[in-house]
């Protein structure tokens, strides 16, 4: 019969050989879930790190609009020049028949509106001299018709006597040292407020055209002028010696 301190140490070396082998067993069951995890991570496709597409586009800067104005002239002989001034920019043309000569345009005019003059042509006069034409989205190449028509005991092409009057301007509202000026015919006159500008016209058949355009002031911000001086009247027609004046409202210029 066993003795019973043998059979207390074989209890207890079956004891540790089971610890040992749930040791031995633990340890090969996390090497498999390791690998098995390791394995799907690598064919899992990545959700982090860089990406292979760029920065998400920025919409580049639009240039501004442009359209343009066209003016259809009628009524003038063969050989005859003609001229527009729209907002300070003037061209001319000649009546060439078929060859043209009847259209005046002006390109890359931004949106806004415009006062144009149109001079007398000799013994031919423009129907409109003068006037505003309004560029716009809606409104995109415009054509202004103009009319040339002989005035009375005008002859056959030959120019009319030439005229010869004195047309003062006189301003009120401007701050006084403000320069500003008048477009009498297609020419530009400067005076420094408070003086008049007095034009001498020599030379052209009445009526002629005239326009005050709008002056700007105050700080230059960014390329814009933070007030205007907005005239009144702005433009009209003047066919003898008279005097004319203009009432400056200054505003916010926004």
């Amino acid at each position: 019969m066993a003795d019973t301190g043998d059979v207390i140490l074989g209890v207890v070396a079956l004891a540790a050989a089971g610890a040992v082998g749930y040791y031995v067993y633990k340890q090969w069951k996390q090497q498999q879930q390791q690998s098995a995890s390791g394995a799907a991570s690598a064919s899992a496709p990545s959700t982090s790190g860089p990406t292979t597409s760029g920065p998400t586009p920025q919409p580049g800067t639009q240039p501004a609009p442009s359209y343009s104005v066209t003016f259809n002239e009628s009524g003038l002989p063969l050989g005859w020049t003609w001229c527009v001034n729209l907002g300070g920019a003037q061209q001319c043309n000649t009546v060439k028949g078929i060859f043209g000569g009847y259209n005046i345009t002006f390109d890359n005019v931004s949106p806004n509106t415009y006062y144009f003059t149109i001079p007398t042509q000799g013994s031919y006069v423009p129907s409109p001299a003068s006037g505003s034409v309004t560029v716009s989205d809606s409104n995109q190449n415009p054509v202004v018709h103009v009319i040339f028509s002989q005035v009375p005991g005008g002859g056959g092409g030959t120019s009319a006597p030439p005229q010869e009057f004195t047309v003062t301007f006189k301003e009120s509202g401007l701050p006084d040292g403000t320069t500003w000026y008048v477009n009498v015919a297609g020419q530009d006159y400067y005076a420094v407020a408070p003086d008049p500008i007095t034009v001498q016209i020599t030379g052209a058949t009445a009526p002629v055209s005239w326009t005050a355009p709008v002056l700007y002031g105050g700080l230059n911000v960014l390329g814009l002028y933070t007030w205007k001086w907005v005239p009144n009247p702005d433009h009209g027609t003047v066919g003898q010696t008279e005097t004319i004046n203009i009432t400056y409202t200054g505003t916010y210029n926004i």
